[in-house]
């Protein structure tokens, strides 16, 4: 059976023009923009397909364009290189992006074509509830082969997954009258933060796909779960900064934002605060991603930055990231009970310990949709499970209901 790649090239082969369609080849061929896009970057590299002659940096470097063109190489490979000539020996660095022009010409795009959504009016509800769902972790961009971790990982595998285990969610979740939904976002949305495949601080990183294409999986990801929540309730969208992607986050939930301006049932907070919070009714509910305050100051944190809500509220939880394994206690200033904790392919619950959201704060870590990669797994990182995770609140007892979707290993 032929590979997605050996399929775009095929298609290339019978209609060079078919390049200028994805949508068109997305729908021939039964994938996403993602894969498209990553097949033709690597056929491009392989010679395969030829380079568009637009391609920017041809356009600003022609000379380099044609040294590359005579020993094969692709011009977007080229890092640092040397021009000399008789007058001179110069060191050229590519020229560096600049990451606000970049913002504001990408939202600057979005707003001129912001689709235009009617507005829904919800019934009544008799029972109401608060739906948390929890993409954590998905880190798209990220790569790992099944040869060296037993699990593979890549766009597609993460585009599936996100849609996948969304849905899963919402089907467990049918049972409850949803009232609103909340979708945490960010954490660690795209794997690598620029185009050199480090993440924020500079870690280098095993990467399926170009920078880009990490972002537009991501992008339109979000958008086709926020559109699915939508059907059922209002949805109210956080933004968590994260380590890996601190800057492409940011501009990923700005993106979101001005795509969904026009609609009235979808709200935001993607400040860059690196924590969150969400009042209903009784409960207060924080999200952060897990990098930054220690876990025996988010109470504090919680009590000093929310106030008002924490005066008016019962039931303090805590949803947080990282991690990538289950990890859940009940805190009360330096006291720490264990309730959860995920081990090798096992989870360890405790039971009795009479530690409710009412006398104590509940931190609970989120599991991942993103098996280990080359990292984790050499260093032994992994055996925990895969799953997207959601959390029903009700307005006066608290989170009711815990619900997982769990991906096979």
């Amino acid at each position: 059976m032929p590979t997605l790649k050996e399929k775009v090239l095929a298609e290339w082969q019978k209609d060079n023009s078919i390049l200028n369609d994805y949508a068109a080849l997305c729908k021939k061929l039964n994938t996403t923009k993602a894969g498209i896009s990553t097949c033709v970057t690597r056929l491009r590299k392989e010679g395969k397909i030829p380079i568009p002659k637009e391609n920017y940096r041809r356009k600003e470097n022609p000379a380099l364009a044609k040294e590359c063109d005579e020993v094969g190489m692709p011009i977007d490979d080229v890092g640092i290189y040397w021009v000399k000539t008789k007058g001179m020996s110069t060191m050229v660095k590519p020229r560096a992006i600049n990451f606000g022009e970049l913002k504001n010409d990408l939202l600057e795009d979005v707003k001129k074509y912001a689709p235009k959504y009617p507005t829904l009016k919800r019934p009544k509800l008799k029972d109401r509830s608060l739906f948390v769902i929890d993409p954590c972790d998905p880190h798209f961009g990220a790569y790992s082969s099944i040869e060296e971790t037993s699990e593979a990982y890549n766009l597609q595998i993460a585009t599936k997954r996100y849609k996948d285990g969304f849905e899963g969610l919402l089907h467990k979740s049918a049972f409850y009258q949803q009232e609103k939904i909340v979708i945490i976002g960010g954490n660690d949305v795209s794997h690598i933060d620029n185009p050199f495949r480090t993440t924020t601080a500079g870690t280098k990183q095993d990467t399926d796909g170009m920078w880009f294409e990490a972002f537009q999986a991501a992008k339109w990801a979000n958008i086709g779960i926020i559109e699915r929540a939508a059907t059922i309730a209002d949805v109210h969208f956080i933004h968590c900064p994260s380590n890996h992607d601190y800057a492409t986050g940011f501009f990923l939930a700005q993106c979101l934002q001005a795509w969904f301006r026009n609609n009235k049932n979808v709200t935001f907070d993607i400040s860059p605060s690196h924590r969150k919070y969400i009042q209903y009714g009784v409960n207060l509910i924080g999200a952060t991603h897990g990098d930054g305050a220690k876990e025996v100051d988010l109470s504090n944190c919680m009590t000093r930055e929310a106030k008002k809500a924490w005066s008016e509220s019962i039931y303090a939880y805590w949803y947080l990231h990282h991690r990538h394994h289950k990890d859940v206690k009940a805190r009360g200033g330096k006291k720490a009970i264990q309730l959860e904790k995920d081990g090798k392919a096992v989870s360890v619950i405790s039971s009795g310990t009479g530690a409710t959201a009412k006398d104590f704060f509940h931190v609970e870590y989120v599991r991942s949709i993103k098996p280990p990669d080359s990292w984790h797994h050499r260093n032994s990182f992994d055996g925990a499970f895969q799953a997207m995770e959601g959390f029903i609140h009700h307005p006066q007892y608290g989170q009711i209901s815990r619900l997982t979707h769990l991906f096979e290993s």
